[in-house]
């Protein structure tokens, strides 16, 4: 299959979180699936990266030294626990709005997060490499999953 020249974007997509990127941080919000989702896909992440990797599972910040990308990171739900647990690491996702809530909150809780508006193909042209890419929650929304 030919590699896809075209942009992931679905603008009604982005425009749909825009309008929701308040309530990323509340708990029983929209957003509650994933704050549910949230302590099983950290731990399936933990285990796998720290299997991967050969790093300490049971470490205080497991994933010191990780270089870590989260594609369509939305208000930072992820982002955020991985930062706690030692990553290095980046967001990137195309709803502004979500980006400027994931950067104020990880702001508040003294997270360095290198959050970013744009596309995981900003990315790659850029050349910058990363250990671990992580795209949960994400190919559901894009214009042309395949």
């Amino acid at each position: 299959m030919p590699p896809h020249s075209g942009s992931s974007i679905d603008k009604e997509e982005i425009a749909r979180f825009d309008a929701l990127a308040a309530g990323w941080w509340q708990p029983d919000g929209a957003m509650a699936p994933l704050h549910r989702l949230n302590p099983c896909r950290l731990g399936y992440l933990r285990e796998r990266l720290t299997a991967h990797f050969d790093l300490d599972p049971d470490a205080r910040r497991p994933f010191h030294g990780l270089r870590i990308l989260d594609v369509g990171c939305g208000g930072g739900v992820l982002s955020e626990p991985m930062a706690r647990l030692g990553g290095d690491v980046a967001g990137v996702d195309a709803a502004a709005e979500a980006i400027e809530v994931a950067r104020a909150h990880a702001a508040q809780g003294s997270l360095k997060i290198d959050y970013s508006c744009g596309t995981a193909e900003d990315l790659v042209g850029s050349g910058v490499q990363f250990d671990v890419v992580i795209a949960s929650e994400i190919v559901e929304h894009v214009a042309d999953p395949p």
